[in-house]
C-alpha cells in the first residue's frame, strides 16, 4: 500500500520535469535509499522500493548499475547481506528487463571503465569476506560483473587504452 502511494508521489514529482532532470532525481532517491540501507541492514523494504522504482523505469537500469557499484566503495557501506541483495536486484532486474541498456555509452553517470573496476573490487572484496549461505556475496558479485562483462562485450573494444589508464589508477587505490 504504501509503496503504490510512494510511486504516485514519484511519478508526480517527475511527470512535468525533463529528461536530464528525472535521471538527476531518480539518482538522488537511489542514493538516498542506499544510505538508509547503511543505517538498516539488509532492510528488505528499501530493496522493494529500489525494485519498484526500477520496474516502473522511474529509475533506469543504466543509472541504477553504476550508482549501486559506486555506493560500494563507500567505507561505511559494508554489510555483505545489504550488497548481495543489491547484486541480487541487478541481476534480476536486467533479466526482467532484457531491453533495458545496463550502461549507457550516451549518458553515463560514471565512466564505462569506471564501473567495471567498481564491479571488479566489488568482486575481490567479497572473495575476501567469509562465505555465507544466506547472502553469497561472491556468486551474486561475480553474477554482476559477467553480466556487465557479456553486456558490454561489444563495447570493451572501443575503449582506447589512454581511456582506461585514466580511470585505473584512480579506482585501484
Amino acid at each position: 500500500m504504501y509503496l503504490a502511494q510512494w510511486l504516485a508521489v514519484l511519478h508526480a514529482g517527475t511527470d512535468h520535469a525533463s529528461l536530464t532532470n528525472t535521471a538527476v532525481f531518480s539518482l538522488s532517491i537511489a542514493e538516498a535509499l542506499f544510505d538508509l540501507l547503511v543505517i538498516w541492514p539488509a532492510n528488505q523494504a528499501i530493496i522493494e522500493y529500489l525494485d519498484a522504482i526500477l520496474k516502473s523505469h522511474l529509475l533506469p537500469l543504466h543509472i541504477f548499475t553504476p550508482a549501486f557499484l559506486r555506493a560500494t566503495r563507500k567505507p561505511e557501506f559494508t554489510d555483505s547481506r545489504s550488497v548481495d541483495m543489491l547484486c541480487q536486484l541487478t541481476i534480476s532486474t536486467a533479466r526482467d528487463m532484457p531491453m533495458d541498456v545496463i550502461i549507457s555509452l550516451v549518458d553515463p553517470i560514471e565512466p564505462v571503465p569506471a564501473t567495471l573496476f567498481d564491479a571488479c573490487n566489488l568482486l575481490r572484496h567479497a572473495l575476501n569476506l567469509p562465505y555465507s549461505t544466506l547472502h553469497d556475496l561472491q556468486a551474486s558479485a561475480s553474477q554482476v560483473l559477467l553480466l556487465l562483462l557479456q553486456y558490454n562485450r561489444t563495447i570493451l573494444p572501443q575503449l582506447s587504452t589512454q581511456e582506461t589508464l585514466q580511470v585505473g589508477p584512480t579506482y585501484l587505490e
